[in-house]
């Protein structure tokens, strides 16, 4: 396993300025010891490589790299040792340009993930066929977009969709009823004088997600340190991370792994009710309204027709010009969405 790294002296003095100098100063850290062509850490000899680069400019850049067969603690602790050291000097700029670390985190904690991606997909599909049917998809939303998907031979748009983007589905909030009916219901409250009822409206107005409505209560036996929604966003992170080849590190392995297991367990959870739930007709009717009107349904119609953009001229247009295209758009879709 190997780490390399570019360090920069973008001071034009003679501070430190060849190899010899630049060693004197990793060594001013009585942590690192170097030998020859070795840095000792907790008993253990990392390969250890310094040269100075040449390069057009007046600026000072030296590469390292650190290279152990199976010594990946000690490693990560000279990572860290040599970042702290080097930051310690202001005019010292480092890059890490390979991490053999991040790689075999990454490599170990994807799978997981991957798996709950697929959980929640799964959990998905369930819970909509359940409440609309199996052609859910083509249910509350516009038309246009129900002409692209008969377009298609795609079966499973859930596979379209990013990570974030399902967690959004399955945590974004909406009423079961609007607004504009709240008056009646009161009225009617109040001449049935059933009272007694107004919690029950009330919840049917207030805004929840498909997971607090429909699944939150039916885990409570899963040990929930934190709410879904909040181990969802930070495994998204966490994807994020893996994915776009960003560090990761032991401690970040560990937390990551802790919040999937948890995630893990109260999807299972959720896949083990999805099919006992008892939706009511005003359920599904407020699924379907949401549906239409949800990121996810425009997400998957960006998907569905990528030719549907704008006019190569749009490029060409003042500001003014762009403003009133993109204020017809919103209309048009806005117009779609109360069809």
């Amino acid at each position: 396993m190997k780490i390399e790294y570019l360090i920069t002296n973008e001071d034009k003095e003679k501070f430190c300025c060849t190899e010899e100098g630049f060693r004197g100063l990793l060594m001013s850290n009585e942590a690192i010891k170097l030998e020859g062509d070795q840095l000792i850490i907790d008993s253990h000899a990392l390969n250890f490589h310094l040269a100075k680069q040449q390069v057009r400019t007046e600026d000072h850049i030296f590469y390292i790299s650190l290279e152990t067969s199976k010594a990946l603690d000690s490693l990560e602790k000279a990572d860290g040792m040599i970042h702290r050291t080097i930051r310690h000097y202001e005019r010292f700029s480092i890059t890490t340009i390979w991490d053999d670390i991040s790689i075999y985190y990454g490599k170990k904690l994807y799978p997981t993930i991957n798996h709950i991606e697929n959980q929640m997909r799964k959990l998905l599909y369930f819970f909509m066929v359940n409440a609309l049917g199996k052609n859910w998809i083509k249910k509350g939303i516009p038309k246009e977009i129900k002409d692209q998907i008969a377009a298609t031979e795609e079966e499973n748009y859930l596979y379209k969709v990013s990570f974030s983007q399902l967690g959004k589905f399955f945590f974004s909030t909406f009423p079961k009823m609007e607004l504009g009916n709240i008056i009646d219901k009161l009225k009617k409250l109040v001449q049935n004088k059933e009272e007694d009822k107004l919690s029950e409206l009330i919840s049917d107005f207030e805004r929840k997600s498909n997971w607090e409505r429909y699944f939150r209560d039916q885990v409570k036996d899963v040990d929930l340190k934190k709410d879904l929604e909040d181990d969802w966003d930070q495994l998204t992170e966490y994807r994020n991370r893996v994915t776009h080849c960003k560090e990761i590190h032991k401690v970040d392995y560990k937390r990551a792994m802790d919040i999937a297991r948890r995630v893990e367990d109260v999807l299972e959870k959720c896949l083990s009710q999805v099919g006992k739930l008892e939706l009511s007709e005003s359920d599904a009717a407020a699924i379907e309204l949401d549906l239409g009107r949800s990121e996810f349904t425009t997400h998957i119609s960006s998907m569905l027709d990528t030719t549907q953009t704008y006019p190569t001229e749009y490029f060409f247009m003042d500001e003014k010009q762009r403003e009133e295209i993109n204020r017809k758009r919103y209309e048009c879709y806005y117009n779609a969405l109360k069809s």
